[in-house]
This record gives C-alpha cells, structure tokens and sequence, in this order.
C-alpha cells in the first residue's frame, strides 16, 4: 500500500507536465475564463493520472516484486517515469488543443515550453528523474493554479 502511494506520487508529478501542454491552437475568443481552463486542465491530467497509474499496475502485474529490486528511492522514481512517458507525451498533446485563457497566453505558453522541454530531456536522459526533469513546469503550473496533479503529494 505504501509502495502504490509512493508511486501514485510520483507519477502525479511527472503528470504535471500534461498541464503544461495546456494552451495554443484556438483563438482568444474561444478561451475559456481562467477557472474554467484549470478545471479542464485537472480534468485532464486525472484522467492522465488514471492511465498512468494504468500503466504501472499492468508492470507490476507482469513483474512481481519488480519495484522492490529497485534501490534507492530514485530507481523506482526513473522506472516510474519511463512507464508515464508516453501517457505524459499523450496528454500533454491533448492538452495543447485546449484555449488558453484570454491574458494568460504568455503564462500558458511558459508551461508549454517547460513540459517540452522537459520531455525532451526525459529522451535524451533515460536516467534523469521526474522532479529535475520537470521542476520548472511543475513550479509554473502549481503557481498558475493547477492543483489535480498534486493531491496526494
């Protein structure tokens, strides 16, 4: 049971990046008001949230014990990562084709490029870990209002 919390914790992390993929692709007219964005958004990231943790339970299904071999905290932390990637790299697509709020482009645009860049370092860097990969966009979307992402973290 602590060993799920532990994960579920992680992921929710690395799912903030799905949040930052929020924005772009729809005019100003069509924004929604900023509290109606951010309930799509975390809308959004728990469905996101709910696929990733998917994606681990059917590891650990098909690998008993497979996150009790991994020592210390931070393997299990990169193993998790690597199982949220493609959910992450989904959502945060999906979030993209949702309006930013009239006035915030700049803002929504800033979380954008940290998921992005985020994301690509998750590529290059297999080894790298959720929090160092994604602390800018986490930082952003948490200021800006986001809060699904978080709640058991």
């Amino acid at each position: 049971m602590a060993q799920t919390a532990s994960i579920q914790a992680t992921i929710l992390i690395a799912l903030v990046l799905m949040v930052a993929g929020c924005g772009g692709g729809s005019s100003a007219s069509d924004a929604p008001p900023r509290v109606e964005f951010i309930k799509q958004a975390n809308a959004i990231c728990k469905d996101t949230q709910e696929a990733a943790l998917e994606k681990v339970h059917q590891y650990l299904r098909a690998h008993p014990g497979g996150f009790e071999r991994l020592e210390p905290e931070i393997e299990k932390d990169r193993m998790v990562m690597a199982l949220a990637h493609s959910a992450i790299v989904k959502e945060a697509r999906r979030l993209a084709a949702l309006p930013a709020p009239e006035g915030d482009e700049k803002k929504i645009a800033a979380i954008v490029a940290a998921i992005e860049a985020g994301l690509n370092k998750a590529e290059e860097d297999p080894l790298s870990t959720i929090a160092g990969t994604y602390r800018r966009a986490i930082k952003l979307a948490t200021a800006y209002g986001i809060s699904q992402c978080y709640e058991i973290v």
